[in-house]
C-alpha cells in the first residue's frame, strides 16, 4: 500500500500520469473508507480487550472470595480437630503413666480399663464429631465449586 503522504498532488486537471481530479477524489474516498474501517476495528479491539480484562478481574475476584471462604473453613476444621485432640489428650493424661502400654499388652483387660475412661470427655468428642464432619463436607463442596469454576474458566482458552 502506498503511503498517502507521498502521493503526487496534481496542480492542474492534466497530470503527467494521466489521472484526472475525479480519479484523485475516488482514491481519496477509498483511503478515507479504509481509515474509517481501521478505526472501527481498532475501537472494537480496544473494547474487547477492556471486556476481557474486566472478565479476568471479576474471575480472579470470585476465585479470591471462594478461596478465602475455603481457607476460613479449613482453619475452623483444624481448630475443631485441635479441640478434639485436646479432649482425647486430657482423657489419656488422666490415666497413670505407662497404663496405656499395659492396656495394649493386656488385651483381655482392655474392656475393663476402657470403662474407667472419662465418659464425659468421650461424649464431648462424639458430640463434636457431626459438626466436624459437616465442616469437612462444606470444605469439600467449596473445593468442588472452585474446581468447577476453574474448569469453566479454562474452557474459555481452548
Amino acid at each position: 500500500m502506498e503511503d498517502p503522504r507521498h502521493l503526487p498532488v496534481p496542480l492542474s486537471d492534466s497530470s503527467p500520469a494521466g489521472q484526472s481530479a475525479p480519479d484523485w477524489k475516488q482514491q481519496l474516498d477509498r483511503l478515507e473508507a479504509k481509515v474509517d474501517r481501521n478505526g472501527r476495528l481498532l475501537r472494537m479491539s480496544v473494547g474487547l480487550l477492556i471486556a476481557l480484562l474486566a472478565v479476568l478481574c471479576i474471575g480472579f475476584g470470585v476465585l479470591f472470595y471462594h478461596g478465602s471462604i475455603a481457607y476460613r473453613s479449613l482453619l475452623q476444621a483444624c481448630e475443631q480437630v485441635d479441640t478434639l485432640a485436646g479432649t482425647i489428650q486430657e482423657s489419656l493424661d488422666s490415666m497413670e503413666p505407662g497404663e496405656l502400654d499395659r492396656l495394649l499388652q493386656a488385651l483381655p483387660d482392655i474392656a475393663e480399663r476402657l470403662s474407667r475412661l472419662d465418659v464425659d470427655a468421650l461424649n464431648r468428642v462424639i458430640d463434636q464429631m457431626p459438626a466436624l464432619m459437616q465442616s469437612v463436607q462444606d470444605l469439600e463442596s467449596q473445593i468442588s465449586q472452585i474446581t468447577g469454576w476453574f474448569s469453566g474458566f479454562g474452557g474459555l482458552f481452548r
